[in-house]
């Protein structure tokens, strides 16, 4: 294990690393600064650590994700429009907008978690005139929301995107609460554990609260779950932890492994190191509960 050290004339304060290009060689995250409370987006490469800025002038910044060939970054930063997403790009922070148009006093505000592996595609969460929170996509210079799941209280949030970003993963509400998504451009967003009990898994009794990444090839995407009453190893009330799944294609079967069986098969070459942004809210309906690891997995029939 190596430390990356501190931003220039900074104190240890405190810092998070969120992400790793696909050959190890850039790493990204953030870190507190010595305006107090305040934070700034590193880059750390060959050694050193610099900071990115932001949108604002002695602004707060956060980086959350970096694409495959370690050229893109994205994040949250604030602008003087709120605090806003954000495309970092040979040495340039550029605002992503918002979903929608909105008057400047408007509390509004989004973030980017996920980019593609040519940094093209970015995914995220943006205030939204038809939703209290929206999944977004951007590409071309223009941000899609997403849309919701069915129900619920209109919201969303997009975590991780395929490599060509085709396909995107996140959560939605529906009547149940919140539940894990997949979205790709022919289907729209659709409830992952529809997904997968329609491809003919057995999952009675699970809830799947967020899906966080997605393979470069979109087939396999890792998230969290719970079911009542099942119990691993100290875990009282239920099981509750990350998982993975293999989204069905075609013919196949799928089946669910507790932790202590599970292999590391399908994990996504960017090894990335997801933080949630503390906006994202998703634990709330399972305060304290322990978390634990097991795969869902699926084979051709």
């Amino acid at each position: 294990m190596e430390g990356l050290g501190l931003l220039p004339g900074q104190t240890p304060n405190g810092y998070l690393g969120t992400g790793v290009s696909g050959d190890g060689s850039r790493v990204v995250g953030w870190g507190t600064t010595n305006r107090g409370f305040s934070a700034e987006a590193f880059l750390w490469e060959g050694g050193a650590m610099v900071g990115l800025g932001s949108l604002a002038p002695a602004g707060n910044s956060t980086a959350w994700g970096i694409s495959a060939d370690g050229m893109t970054i994205v994040g949250e930063s604030a602008s003087l429009s709120g605090d806003q997403a954000y495309r970092w790009h040979n040495g340039a922070m550029q605002g992503l907008g918002f979903i929608g148009a909105f008057g400047i006093d408007e509390d509004v505000s989004s973030i980017a978690q996920g980019v593609s592996d040519d940094g093209e595609v970015v995914v995220g969460s943006s205030t939204s005139a038809d939703a209290f929170r929206e999944a977004f996509r951007w590409q071309d210079g223009a941000m899609s929301g997403l849309g919701d799941l069915p129900g619920g209280d209109d919201s969303s949030w997009a975590f991780g995107a395929s490599a060509d970003g085709s396909i995107i993963v996140g959560w939605g509400t529906t009547d149940a609460g919140q539940e894990a998504f997949v979205w790709d451009a022919s289907h729209g967003m659709r409830n992952l554990r529809s997904v997968l009990v329609d491809a003919g898994l057995d999952l009675s009794g699970w809830t799947l609260f967020e899906a966080s990444d997605v393979s470069d090839d979109g087939t396999v995407i890792v998230g969290d779950g719970y079911q009542p009453g099942r119990q691993l190893r100290s875990i009282p009330r239920g099981y509750s932890g990350a998982g993975v799944a293999d989204v069905p294609h075609d013919h196949r079967a799928c089946l669910f492994r507790p932790a202590h069986t599970a292999s590391p098969h399908g994990r996504r070459k960017k090894a990335r190191l997801r933080a949630s942004s503390t906006r994202s809210t998703p634990r709330s309906m399972k305060p304290n509960m322990p978390m634990s690891v097991g795969t869902l997995s699926c084979s051709a029939k």
